[in-house]
């Protein structure tokens, strides 16, 4: 499996790189493969737009930060800018994961650090490979158009990835037409959709401010509960 996740990756960076201006793609996936794809708990996808890069230059990895640099992964994204990203999709992949725990019975990560490690089941991925080009706020336009381009990749990294069921930062409208959905509904106030093989759920980003980080995190484990059978 991880020499059929290095192919792809080497194919996202010939195909996806701006050679001309030295801008490569930040990879993603998922974040600890050896367990990901050895262990019997539920397997979760994120799908998301895009990450940043502060000189726009990528050429880095997720996966690979996490694996191999995890106190900078920690600081960097869990306790750093990116934690009102991040945070909310640790709570919910821990609930999911955890006999679909509610908020209530979820430890937070300031007293229990070790619950980041949930992401030991989650497959990390953006729709965008290369970093932002408008770094801080992400225009949907620019997702579009990668997508366009290269959704072919998008959808050889799902199928790699096999997850139970994949959770859309707001980014279910931008591939809804590719998906052949057999079955539509709602739970409070997300979405989700089912295709042969495949379940989506479609909430707001998780660094939303509309709703509280509670409800956020019951609506998307409720509707996973139910869609898994559980």
């Amino acid at each position: 499996m991880k020499q059929l996740i290095n192919d792809l990756n080497l194919e996202i960076r010939e195909r996806i790189s701006d050679f001309e201006n030295e801008i490569f793609p930040i990879f993603d996936g998922v974040l600890n493969a050896s367990k990901y794809f050895n262990r019997d708990a539920i397997r979760i996808a994120w799908l998301m737009k895009e990450a940043y890069d502060d000189e726009r230059e990528g050429g880095w990895s997720i996966p690979e930060l996490y694996m191999n640099d995890y106190g900078k992964f920690y600081n960097s994204l869990v306790k750093g800018d990116s934690k009102t990203t991040w945070q909310p999709a640790i709570y919910v992949s821990y609930g999911i994961i955890n006999g679909f725990a509610e908020w209530d019975d979820i430890p937070f990560i300031r007293n229990s650090p070790e619950i980041v490690k949930s992401l030991d089941n989650v497959a990390w991925i953006n729709i965008q490979k290369l970093p932002s080009e408008t770094r801080e706020k992400t225009y949907k336009v620019n997702i579009i158009n990668s997508y366009k381009k290269n959704k072919e990749i998008l959808f050889k990294q799902l199928e790699l990835c096999k997850p139970d069921i994949i959770i859309c930062a707001n980014t279910l409208s931008i591939i809804l037409n590719d998906l052949e959905i057999i079955e539509t509904g709602k739970y409070g106030g997300v979405d989700y959709v089912k295709t042969k093989n495949q379940i989506f759920i479609n909430a707001k980003h998780p660094g939303q401010r509309g709703i509280s980080r509670e409800k956020y995190v019951n609506e998307i484990v409720g509707c996973a509960k139910i869609l898994l059978g559980k």
